[in-house]
């Protein structure tokens, strides 16, 4: 939630670094499926905690040796033990530096094997996508791509000013799809700092919105549900030609838009496709259930 209030100072440096970055891209979508890339699982780095684990044993064998020896001293011994004891000091603080490096060697190949076997899940299918086309603007500092839930056709940013009866007004983020993950959402927060302060400026409620259109093919509609078994959360990612405040009409999408996976960390090309009319998706549906009575 926002306050009544105009955009901070690193807000601003934020709007205007994308701007400075900002390039013409005359078709998002494509430009998009460009920088999609299989990638394979790492390769596990050379295992060079041998040597150091053999150091380590030659000194707890040395230290245990020690250890053995205090325990058959008598009390009147005292100064021979606490001999020994300053021994066994200097060998662990020799032994440390050992233990620390083994630890980071672990926790580098554990890491590397959970990311593997996170990428295993679907780098045989599936090209990874880069997070950056959300980012693309256009010369407004609106979105070139917009991303749909599989259950909603609506894709929205609204920046909603609300009075608490004494003359304070407050600004509320609600954004659509619902759900989406925070990492995706991040990818448009510019675009709200933006609304924000158009509502600011205007003392209204600013409202950015798009609507999907057309029908996704019907040989599609199985690549998609394979997909919401596999993925976290499966969206839409389409290019939304020109936007207009609220109001105005909500804005059409253009066609080709493509099938996105999410699974917690990145973004996987599920599949692209051009849009259908509804005429043909329902030929298309008929079509597939003759194959399938066929095939019976």
């Amino acid at each position: 939630m926002f306050s009544h209030r105009k955009l901070t100072t690193r807000e601003r440096k934020l709007m205007k670094s994308l701007l400075a970055e900002r390039r013409i891209i005359r078709n998002p979508i494509r430009s998009a499926l460009r920088l999609a890339r299989q990638i394979t699982p790492s390769k596990l780095p050379a295992d060079c905690s041998l040597e150091i684990r053999s150091l380590v044993t030659g000194f707890n064998k040395e230290i245990d040796g020690i250890k053995s020896v205090q325990n058959t001293l008598l009390g009147v011994e005292k100064s021979e033990h606490a001999r020994l004891q300053e021994q066994i000091i200097t060998l662990e603080k020799r032994r440390a530096p050992l233990l620390t490096q083994l630890r980071k060697i672990g926790h580098q190949r554990r890491t590397i094997e959970i990311e593997n076997e996170r990428i295993q899940k679907y780098c045989g299918e599936y090209h990874k996508l880069d997070l950056s086309p959300l980012r693309w603007r256009n010369a407004a500092g609106f979105p070139l791509l917009a991303l749909f839930s599989l259950m909603d056709d609506r894709f929205m940013i609204k920046a909603k000013r609300i009075s608490n009866g004494y003359g304070v007004y407050e600004t509320r983020d609600i954004r659509r799809p619902k759900g989406l993950p925070s990492k995706l959402q991040a990818c448009y927060d510019d675009v709200f700092c933006l609304i924000v302060e158009k509502s600011s400026e205007k003392l209204k409620t600013i409202t950015l919105e798009a609507q999907f259109t057309g029908a996704i093919p019907f040989e599609e509609k199985a690549k998609i549900n394979k997909a919401c078994r596999v993925f976290e959360g499966v969206y839409i990612m389409a290019e939304v030609g020109k936007w207009n405040l609220k109001e105005s009409a909500p804005t059409m999408t253009k066609v080709d838009p493509l099938v996105i996976g999410w699974d917690g960390k990145d973004l996987w090309l599920v599949t692209s496709f051009d849009t259908t009319t509804i005429e043909k998706y329902v030929e298309q549906v008929h079509a597939g259930k003759q194959l399938e009575e066929t095939k019976n």
